[in-house]
């Protein structure tokens, strides 16, 4: 089996797709301020 790999861009507007329940469902951010959102739920 042949592996891939890809990169999948959205743009969310005034929502929280992926909220991090250790921080109170807050949006997930790295340190330069661009959002995150984790491949697994």
């Amino acid at each position: 089996m042949l592996r891939a790999a890809g990169l999948l861009v959205i743009e969310a507007i005034n929502s929280n797709p992926n909220g991090d329940p250790d921080r109170e469902s807050d949006p997930r951010q790295r340190s330069d301020g661009r959002g995150e959102i984790s491949p697994v739920s």
